[in-house]
């Protein structure tokens, strides 16, 4: 394949992961996305932290079509959040030490349940990585949030995402969560 063919795909990726992103900040939910639920919440009720967890491991290979290029292997308990920095820190983490994953949903037809996950990666730095950092950490994320980290195979490389969790109702923070992915009840992959 040409060089530049290469190069424009690459271009279209980062596009695209760059644009969920922005769209998941800044945008308020459709009426049609309000429908939906992510990874985490599809299966078992959140009576506890825990669940989020059995959940998107259960849930991922079901709705993302090649989910096999990610292997879930554990997630642990690390800590409480004590304040706004502290979040930063575990956030930069996140966009630092792991791959940028990103997903894209390509219609298949008019019907939201017919709609196909695949698994995005770019090579590509975020830009306003820092600005969307701060504003996750200080409007989604407060002091007493639980800290969790889930180890995972990705290209055969070993990796840590740090999830936040609102200790009032189990749930977890979407904003910045690669692994947030909005998805219908009967959808599959």
């Amino acid at each position: 394949m040409p060089q530049i063919f290469i190069k424009l795909k690459f271009k279209l990726i980062r596009t695209i992961f760059i644009t969920n992103i922005i769209i998941g900040l800044f945008f308020s939910t459709t009426s049609t996305a309000q429908k939906c639920k992510t990874l985490f919440e599809m299966g078992n009720s959140l009576d506890n932290p825990e669940s989020n967890f059995k959940n998107l491991f259960k849930n991922f290979p079901l709705y993302v079509e090649n989910a096999n290029e990610i292997s879930f292997l554990n997630y642990k308990f690390i800590k409480k959040i004590r304040n706004t920095k502290e979040a930063i820190r575990y956030l930069k983490k996140n966009f630092k030490n792991n791959p940028p994953l990103g997903f894209i949903q390509i219609e298949k037809g008019t019907d939201p349940y017919e709609k196909k996950i695949i698994l995005i990666s770019d090579s590509n730095d975020i830009p306003n990585k820092k600005n969307i950092i701060k504003n996750i950490a200080k409007n989604y994320i407060q002091k007493g949030f639980k800290l969790y980290a889930v180890i995972y195979l990705y290209q055969k490389l070993q990796h840590t995402f740090y999830f936040f969790i609102n200790p009032e109702d189990n749930t977890i923070v979407k904003k910045g969560n690669s692994f947030a992915l909005c998805v219908y009840p009967g959808q599959k992959a």
